[in-house]
């Protein structure tokens, strides 16, 4: 199948008015999941299956257009 032909596998989940996330690139244990950073107004970007990106709808904007 042509690769332009695919359908799209992108999800934008927008409008969040709080994201808590946990703190740090690696799983966390024990005490350590209670540690969470908060976001106000941010986006959520998924490309195939995975979070790609989480941020601001204009850092996000920034991304889209490096993607293209």
């Amino acid at each position: 199948m042509n690769r332009d032909l695919r359908p799209s596998r992108e999800l934008v989940v927008s409008q969040i008015g709080e994201l808590a996330t946990g703190i740090g690139f690696s799983p966390a244990r024990g005490a350590e999941q209670c540690a969470v950073e908060r976001r106000r107004d941010v986006e959520i970007v998924c490309r195939d299956g995975r979070i790609a990106f989480v941020g601001t709808p204009a850092t996000i904007a920034d991304q889209m257009e490096e993607w293209l």
